[in-house]
């Protein structure tokens, strides 16, 4: 079980955490070609790390970035999952939700949710 959050703690100790995108495509990397079921929950926004958060402070005076392109962000990591589903390189079954507060984000997530699940059943 994979979950993405840069706030929130997981579930439960069965859960692995990752607080950036990249680190759970690199992972997932590894899993995705497997049989076991695999579960994943998403957040959208991972904020910045802290040289894009200072260079954004520094520019701007104020405010905090929702995410930035080292953190990258949940869509991410569904865009790697879409593109690995249509290539066929996804044997295990997936379950994948989002946990996203981001109201416009979750929308554009669960549409990709959709189309991973269409290519995962056409092949």
């Amino acid at each position: 079980m994979l979950w993405l959050d840069d706030q929130r703690p997981t579930p439960s100790k069965e859960w692995i955490s990752f607080k950036m995108a990249p680190l759970m495509i690199d992972f997932l990397d590894e899993v995705l070609l497997g049989e076991d079921e695999l579960r994943i929950s998403l957040d959208h926004d991972l904020g910045a790390c802290e040289v894009c958060q200072a260079n954004h402070e520094d520019r701007s005076g104020f405010g905090l970035l929702s995410e930035c392109p080292h953190n990258g962000n949940g869509y991410d990591v569904l865009k790697y999952i879409e593109e690995a589903a249509f290539n066929k390189r996804v044997n295990a079954p997936l379950i994948i939700t989002v946990h996203s507060d981001n109201a416009s984000a979750r929308v554009r997530m669960e549409s990709a949710i959709k189309s991973i699940h269409r290519f995962l059943a056409s092949s």
